[in-house]
């Protein structure tokens, strides 16, 4: 989302009220601010087929309801591509997995994700988020390999709020928070969901060649924070991240800082321990207004 806005701290509390923001970038000249966001559902940064390991997802947050497989069927294709305008790019370990992200994705309207049949080496295991160009609807071609399907932010079909499938001999390779012995792959899954840390794993099987590493548990997680995709130096540029983590710190902080400042001056004049004034609410600005075209 683009904006208009004076100076880079108006940016920052516009980045702060708009829930979607996770950071921003404000040119100085122009003044035009832009509101910026990454995908809120981690997904791992690479998906390799491995022989004899076993990888999934925490299963914290999992809706108590049956996830809606049979009725979400017809909202995924196979081997069909659907074009349109790419808003973003990660990771997935299948198409049900791409269409969680899609969901959780503010913009996303529908996806394209490529399996690892697909022709394309670059798309094999690739999530595409995508936006109708134009408005106009999305042109479907056939692809062999390639799913294609809708977010469910709009579907009525139930709850269907985290990966609950687990993918035969592949691994997440990387981002290894620790590691633990266990018998089988329920185990591990059961320890990543306890993890407070933990967002996916993998487990090594006894099919994997190397003996030594049968029954090794890695648990994983990325980044918690917003991790732009790429950071470069630009003159008239300034960046930073949304507040909504601080707003209540920054409450308490000043609410502690202004009594103590006020204790300590009525001290000074009377020798006596004075009541300080009730904290004052903090004021949030207001909703963000786009720009005008």
């Amino acid at each position: 989302m683009m904006l208009q806005r004076q100076k880079a701290e108006d940016c920052q509390d516009a980045c702060t009220m708009y829930e979607d923001c996770q950071y921003f970038t404000y040119n100085v000249t122009s003044k035009l601010c832009y509101l910026k966001n990454i995908m809120r559902r981690p997904s791992p940064p690479k998906v390799v087929r491995v022989p004899g390991v076993i990888s999934g997802y925490t299963k914290k947050g999992c809706s108590t309801q049956e996830a809606c497989d049979e009725e979400c069927a017809y909202l995924v294709l196979e081997n069909v591509d659907m074009s349109g305008d790419i808003i973003g790019r990660c990771t997935a370990a299948d198409p049900d997995n791409c269409q969680l992200i899609c969901t959780d994705h503010p913009r996303c309207e529908y996806f394209t994700f490529g399996s690892d049949g697909c022709q394309d080496e670059d798309m094999r295991y690739t999530c595409l988020l995508k936006v109708t160009c134009g408005g106009k609807l999305p042109e479907v071609v056939p692809s062999h390999g390639i799913f294609s399907g809708y977010s469910l932010r709009h579907a009525r079909v139930g709850e269907k709020t985290c990966s609950h499938e687990v993918y035969q001999d592949i691994d997440f390779p990387g981002n290894d928070q620790r590691k633990l012995e266990v018998k089988k792959w329920s185990h591990c899954q059961d320890e990543c969901s306890k993890d407070a840390l933990c967002i996916y794993w993998s487990f090594v099987t006894e099919k994997f060649p190397q003996s030594d590493l049968h029954g090794t548990c890695y648990l994983k997680n990325v980044m918690g924070l917003p991790n732009p995709p790429q950071i470069t130096e630009e003159s008239d540029l300034v960046s930073g991240f949304s507040e909504i983590r601080c707003t209540e710190h920054l409450t308490e902080y000043y609410s502690e800082e202004m009594s103590s400042e006020y204790d300590s001056s009525m001290e000074e004049d009377s020798g006596q321990k004075a009541e300080a004034p009730a904290p004052q609410e903090m004021v949030l600005p207001q909703e963000p207004t786009p720009v005008q075209k």
